[in-house]
């Protein structure tokens, strides 16, 4: 087997170990596994085939931009860092190393997508070679352009995200777009506001690992760190909410409130995480986290909120001991 592929795949089980030592913790890491799926088909059971089709297109868009970016990175490390530079050096191990973590999330993702809906295979898979490509062009972009490869983008971007600016802007657009649809109906209004307030939410809670351990060393809270990194949503917030309720419909309105309370807990769980776990552990913890919750959001939808404040206190309790390192 390719040496890379056998180093990283051992790291990865290491850290599962770390992190699910525990019977308990495998029995309830294997039941979110098993039930995932069939929770999946039951809430597109009823859905149109369009609905269906673009969620499994976003689906796989993701999934291939995020393998993408993990792959790239850790060939670049490899290069760089690591104890098996040699072997990374070589093209056709590169390419196989690629090619073996493509090859595993695509097959799982056709598992998933052939459950919930055997039809949007195609589409699944068409989005997720989208999404690959789409990460290796702006690796090209990046190593061909001098002034694009000496500007710190990542950093530029998460900071533009976090200005009160930023929320206007959004919050402005959401308005907008809305209006623009209000003629057909209030099923088009609210697809476009859930669908817009996802999309604006995303980048306006996206967070930076380092920044997050750094702040946490030295001494800031899980509070102050929140609202350092809120300033542009709670803006988009309270704009979009209070212009959709007054202009658009109550409705609309609520709906964006939940998406972005949903949002703002999800950027609580990362800053939690990530003040505790390295990142490739920390987005583990968060997608059994959420997935978790989802799960119980649809069985036991009264058990949530409690479930929510355990975790939320087992974090913040875990977090604290991480603070004043530097002291």
């Amino acid at each position: 087997m390719n040496s890379l592929v056998r180093h990283d795949g051992q790291i990865m089980v290491n850290q599962i170990r770390r992190l699910f030592g525990r019977w308990q913790d495998g029995l309830l890491i294997s039941l979110f596994f098993l039930a995932f799926p069939p929770m999946l088909k039951v809430l597109f059971s009823d859905r149109p085939w369009a609905i269906i089709a673009g969620a499994a297109l976003a689906g796989g868009l993701g999934c291939g931009i995020a393998v993408g970016r993990l792959v790239s990175e850790r060939l670049v490390y490899h290069i760089d860092h690591g104890v098996l530079a040699a072997d990374a050096l070589h093209r056709s191990t590169r390419l196989f190393y690629g090619g073996v973590w493509h090859g595993l999330a695509m097959t799982a993702l056709a598992f998933l997508t052939l459950i919930v809906r055997p039809s949007t295979l195609p589409i699944g898979l068409f989005g997720y070679v989208a999404g690959g490509l789409c990460v290796v062009l702006i690796a090209i972009i990046w190593k061909a352009s001098p002034v694009v490869s000496r500007m710190r983008l990542g950093f530029n971007l998460l900071d533009a995200c976090h200005r009160p600016g930023t929320g206007i802007a959004a919050a402005l657009v959401l308005l907008l777009s809305l209006l623009l649809v209000r003629e057909r109906g209030a099923d088009a209004m609210m697809t476009v506001a859930v669908i817009q307030t996802v999309l604006f939410t995303l980048p306006l809670t996206s967070v930076n690992d380092r920044v997050i351990r750094f702040m946490s060393t030295v001494g800031l809270g899980t509070g102050s760190t929140l609202a350092h990194h809120a300033k542009g949503f709670v803006v988009f917030v309270a704009l979009a909410v209070t212009s959709c309720w007054l202009v658009i419909t109550p409705a609309v309105a609520g709906a964006v409130f939940a998406i972005s309370g949903a949002a703002l807990l999800l950027l609580a769980f990362r800053i939690l995480t990530y003040s505790l776990y390295s990142r490739r552990l920390a987005e583990l913890v968060l997608f059994v986290t959420t997935g978790l919750l989802t799960l119980l959001a649809f069985t036991v939808p009264v058990a949530m909120p409690f479930c929510v404040v355990a975790i939320l206190w087992r974090l913040q309790h875990k977090s604290a001991a991480k603070r004043w390192l530097l002291a």
